[in-house]
């Protein structure tokens, strides 16, 4: 779990190919295909990665406390940015201004 308490954004690794890295030097390659809050992994097609010996495990539950690293091995999607205007007309300044700096700041609950 991440050190904020939030669960962790792994929605972007949804689906794709990953190398997973556990503890005790084992590793994993599947397609992840859900998670928890506690970064507990459902992973398919996985394939158990020992030296030369690769072992074909199927669907498996990884607990999320034993997972060091992952890796992913195909194309992610890039995080998604702010919908800003792209426009910059000098009667917006003048008025983000005034409102930042002359308004009173009024917060409610």
């Amino acid at each position: 779990m991440s050190r904020s308490g939030q669960p962790p954004d792994l929605k972007k690794y949804m689906d794709k190919k990953l190398q997973i890295k556990l503890n005790a030097n084992r590793v994993v390659i599947g397609t992840l295909r859900g998670f928890d809050q506690f970064m507990n992994l459902v992973v398919d097609n996985t394939v158990e990665v020992n030296g030369n010996d690769k072992n074909d495990i199927g669907m498996v539950v990884i607990r999320g406390n034993s997972v060091v690293m992952i890796e992913a091995l195909e194309p992610v999607a890039k995080a998604q940015k702010c919908n800003v205007p792209q426009f910059r007309q000098p009667w917006f300044d003048f008025l983000l201004k005034y409102y930042l700096f002359h308004r009173p700041l009024v917060l409610r609950c």
